[in-house]
């Protein structure tokens, strides 16, 4: 079964493999966009906020863009990650750390008044998972 699951992905492989680094760098981001979108959401219903997640659409798209940016600013996408460095750690950190902090702002201002600290705290750890995982 193992080698009937290879055949399936080789042509997969070969062909992201020769993909130009701007495709590739264009999908990566994109699927971030997707990655830190679910980050948002799952934070929110972590902490019990469910009926929040309507009122928080604009947060939650805004939390889709904010990392993707700082990963952006921070060189994240300038290369294809084969090994993950401490560098690569404490940037995904950075990022993780200031769009929780960005995130909570927002929520804040927007949707709930008060800061959301929980939320805040848990979207910093799914999102650093993600980063790390992702890479």
């Amino acid at each position: 079964m193992n080698e009937k699951a290879t055949k399936a992905v080789r042509p997969l492989r070969k062909g992201l493999i020769g993909l130009p680094r701007a495709a590739k760098s264009t999908i990566a981001i994109v699927a971030d966009i997707v990655g830190f979108g679910v980050c948002a959401v799952a934070a929110l219903w972590l902490v019990y906020l469910v009926p929040h997640v309507a009122e928080s659409l604009l947060v939650v798209a805004v939390m889709s863009l904010v990392p993707v940016l700082l990963a952006w600013l921070q060189g994240m996408y300038r290369s294809v990650v084969r090994f993950m460095g401490l560098d690569l750690v404490i940037a995904g950190a950075r990022t993780a750390l200031v769009s929780s902090i960005v995130g909570a702002v927002l929520m804040q201002l927007f949707v709930f008044g008060a800061t959301p600290y929980r939320w805040a705290t848990a979207y910093a750890a799914f999102a650093f998972i993600y980063i790390c995982g992702s890479r």
